[in-house]
């Protein structure tokens, strides 16, 4: 089993518009997973999608792979909600930039401006190709 810090499956559910969800490893030790379900848009060469705080509230955690307790859900919730609240209503886009290695740098944009800090590096995979969110 490979393991990786996120996961996504990506669905398309009409021209250039795409329904996805993450799981996202958030602390190795426990370990806490994340899962967010959002919709995303293709616009121009850029995959977009506009932050919204009540998003948050349908995203779901485990702890050591067992379902977080209400108050754990609560914690994690509010910690995010307020990460994200400096961004709220504005649009985050990604470009994916190719790498001869089968590793694509994703370079991120908030509002139109490059946010270098937020870029990472990716790897399409499919289904069955044995990755899995783990530390």
């Amino acid at each position: 089993m490979k393991t990786c810090d996120s996961l996504s499956k990506i669905t398309q559910v009409a021209p250039g518009q795409y329904r996805y969800e993450a799981q996202i490893l958030l602390d190795a030790d426990g370990p806490v997973i994340a899962t967010e379900r959002g919709t995303l848009s293709v616009q121009g060469a850029k995959v977009c999608e506009k932050v919204r705080l009540s998003n948050l509230d349908t995203m779901t955690f485990r702890v050591a792979g067992a379902p977080a307790s209400a108050a754990e859900t609560s914690r994690y919730r509010t910690e995010f909600k307020r990460k994200f609240a400096i961004i709220a209503g504005q649009m985050i886009c990604n470009t994916i930039a190719p790498e001869d290695d089968g590793v694509h740098e994703v370079e991120t944009f908030i509002a139109g401006r490059r946010v270098h800090g937020l870029d990472y590096s990716m790897k399409w995979v499919g289904p069955g190709d044995g990755w899995k969110v783990a530390p």
